[in-house]
C-alpha cells in the first residue's frame, strides 16, 4: 500500500494513526502474511473490530432510538453489523484497493472480493480502536453509519427477503417456502453455491453466493419479483 494511498483513506475517513503499523496490519491478509513471514496479518484486528463494531453500533441505536425496545434494537443492530451491509460500507470506502494480497489469493478475488473488504473493515475499526480508543472508533463509525440511522429514523428496519417471503408464504398458504442446495462450486477458500427456493404453489427461483446464507437471500428476493 502507497503513502499516497493510505493518504486518500484516512482523509476519507477523517483520522490520523498515531502507530500507522496499525494501519498496515489491518490491510494485511493472511496470504500476504503466509508469502512474507514476519508481516502480521489482519485476523486478530478483525475479532476486535467486530466486538467494537457491536457495542458502537449497539450505543448508537440506543441513543437515538428511545421508544425501541429490546427486540427492535437487536434487529436494528443485526442489520448494520450485518455481512451485506459492512460489505457495502467497505465498498464504499473502496478497501479492497487497499488490501496487502498474497498472490494466490489475488488469483480468485473476484468471487471473495466483498468478503474480504467486509473482514477489513472490521479489521480497521480495531485498529482505530487500539490507536485513538473508543472515542476515536465511535466517531467514525457514527460518520460512515450515519445515512443508515437516517434511513431507519424515516423508514424503520429494511425486512430481508427470506423473512418477508416466510411472511407471504404464511399469509397465503399456511406453509413455509422451501429451500434446497442445488449446487456447490469452487475451492475451500472461494465456495460459490446455488440454492432453490419453492412456494407451496410451485413458484421457483434460484440465487447464488458465496455463502449458503447468502445464495438462501438471494433465491427469496429472486422469487419475491417475481411475485410482485
Amino acid at each position: 500500500m502507497t503513502g499516497k494511498k493510505a493518504d486518500s483513506l484516512l482523509k476519507t475517513l477523517g483520522y490520523k494513526f498515531k502507530n500507522p503499523e496499525l494501519l498496515a496490519q489491518a490491510l494485511t491478509h493472511s496470504s500476504w502474511s503466509n508469502e512474507h513471514p514476519g508481516e502480521p496479518c489482519n485476523e486478530r484486528l478483525e475479532f476486535l473490530g467486530d466486538a467494537v463494531l457491536g457495542i458502537v453500533i449497539a450505543e448508537i441505536l440506543f441513543e437515538h432510538f428511545g421508544q425501541w425496545d429490546e427486540g427492535k434494537l437487536t434487529a436494528g443492530k443485526s442489520y448494520l453489523v450485518g455481512k451485506e451491509n459492512l460489505e457495502k460500507i467497505a465498498m464504499e470506502l473502496n478497501l479492497f484497493d487497499y488490501l496487502n494480497l498474497g498472490e494466490g489469493e489475488k488469483r480468485c478475488f473476484i468471487r471473495s472480493k466483498n468478503s474480504l473488504s467486509a473482514d477489513a473493515f472490521e479489521a480497521l475499526i480495531g485498529a482505530i480502536f487500539l490507536d485513538g480508543g473508543i472515542d476515536s472508533a465511535r466517531k467514525i463509525l457514527k460518520k460512515l453509519f450515519g445515512k443508515y440511522i437516517a434511513f431507519f429514523e424515516k423508514e424503520g428496519i429494511p425486512v430481508d427477503p427470506k423473512s418477508r417471503l416466510q411472511e407471504i408464504s404464511l399469509q397465503k398458504y399456511g406453509k413455509l417456502p422451501v429451500y434446497k442446495m442445488s449446487e456447490e462450486t469452487g475451492p475451500d477458500h472461494a465456495k460459490e453455491f446455488v440454492y432453490s427456493v419453492k412456494m407451496p404453489d410451485g413458484t421457483i427461483s434460484e440465487g447464488r453466493g458465496r455463502t449458503k446464507k447468502e445464495a438462501q437471500r438471494n433465491a427469496a428476493e429472486n422469487l419475491l419479483r417475481k411475485l410482485e
